[in-house]
């Protein structure tokens, strides 16, 4: 694969392209099972609420001021490593600041780790309006309830449809839950795919920013090359950058040259691969695209506007 994919996206400080080397992730996926919160009793007796979300999102960008555009992702759970200060564990969570917004994309699989390591990368949590939830594994759903009940924020809770009421309804107990089927719009330039997949089902994030754009996966367990489609379809084709789990550490080398032309294809500037991407496919995804795939991990920190 000679071809390289050029993009005009950078990320980090002034819009600079930050340059370090990663830990790569091996492994495997040991939070294949379902994640069930039975035995967490709820310590609040604030009363359960429930919203079915099922408006689907209209494509055309919304006007705002570009100071309203500016977007900040930092990824603050990962068993990638990038920030030395940082706890690595399996698992998987994005801090995104839109504008004045905050949205937590999954919560990891241990609350004690995500929140040692927000406070350590000075994260805004009485700040967190929502948790988008991509699916219902622990390594990203984990944290959650311990978040909720050791820091007492009340954040919206964004969770596929198809959750079952074991992860559910200890988090509607404590917060608002949004069962989440067809595409919304999350926060203003912030939204969900809506669900995806037959098997494991999963939604991913998209974020809207000057440059294109973002796309963030937890697992990408219904396709990491469909779940971009949908994320076309809800916020427009420019896509400036996917991140997260790939899903591909157990995936032929054939595959994976077919998912980075798809890529292409597809018009992605950029990617983030990380999590449960795999250490050969993240090799694969730096040969490919160069400069323009970025080594991330843990503490890895996204600047656009």
């Amino acid at each position: 694969m000679s071809t390289k994919c050029s993009a005009s996206l950078r990320v980090g400080p002034a819009a600079t392209l930050i340059v370090l080397f990663v830990t790569a992730c091996g492994g495997t996926d040991t939070a294949a099972s379902t994640t069930s919160f039975a035995d967490s009793t709820p310590t609040t007796t604030v009363p359960p609420t429930s919203t079915q979300a099922d408006t689907t999102t209209s494509s055309t960008a919304p006007t705002e001021p570009s100071e309203e555009r500016s977007v900040r992702i930092t990824i603050v759970y990962d068993n990638v490593g990038y920030d030395e200060r940082l706890t690595t564990d399996w698992g998987y969570a994005a801090y995104v600041e839109r504008g004045e917004h905050r949205v937590l994309f999954d919560t990891g699989a241990d609350a004690a780790i995500l929140m040692h390591n927000m406070a350590l990368l000075g994260v805004d949590v009485e700040g967190i309006e929502a948790v988008v939830l991509s699916h219902h594994h622990r390594d990203h759903v984990g944290g959650l309830l311990g978040l909720l009940r050791e820091t007492g924020i009340t954040p919206t809770v964004y969770m596929p449809a198809s959750f079952s009421g074991a992860i559910r309804d200890p988090v509607a107990a404590l917060t608002t839950v949004v069962d989440v089927t067809d595409p919304i719009e999350i926060v203003p330039g912030i939204f969900t795919t809506g669900e995806l997949g037959s098997d494991i089902i999963e939604q991913a994030l998209v974020v809207r920013t000057d440059q294109g754009n973002i796309v963030i996966a937890g697992c990408s367990h219904p396709g990491i090359a469909g779940m971009v489609r949908q994320a076309q379809e809800v916020a427009g084709e420019d896509i400036a950058l996917v991140m997260g789990g790939f899903h591909l550490f157990n995936t032929a080398p054939g595959e994976i040259e077919s998912l980075i032309s798809e890529f292409w294809d597809l018009g992605v500037q950029q990617v983030a691969p990380s999590h449960c991407t795999g250490e050969r496919a993240i090799a694969m995804f730096a040969d490919a695209y160069g400069d323009d795939s970025l080594p991330v991990g843990a503490g890895f920190v996204i600047i656009v506007g």
